[in-house]
């Protein structure tokens, strides 16, 4: 993904948003930016933290999500967040 591209899908979103990416501290293996999305963010005490469905539309259902990917949804902590990702 292009700078470009990620700032226009970014000022689509709520600025006040968190910013969660997707990593895997353990490896040394990197991977460009493919997708951004909507949803919420549950920090640990101790490491990384989740994250979660913000809500569940029907087009999640389509694709095969369920209540169970809203995380809890009374969890101390849990922020609206965009999350960066990729797919490997």
């Amino acid at each position: 993904m292009k700078i470009k591209e990620l700032i226009t899908l970014l000022k689509k979103e709520d600025q006040e948003r968190e910013v969660i990416m997707t990593i895997d501290p353990e490896s040394d293996i990197h991977y460009p930016l493919t997708y951004i999305w909507a949803g919420a963010f549950i920090p640990e005490l101790k490491g990384p933290g989740g994250t979660y469905l913000e809500k569940l539309t029907e087009e999640d259902i389509k694709n095969g999500c369920t209540e169970e990917d809203l995380g809890p949804l009374d969890a101390e902590g849990r922020v609206k967040a965009i999350i960066l990702s990729y797919i490997n």
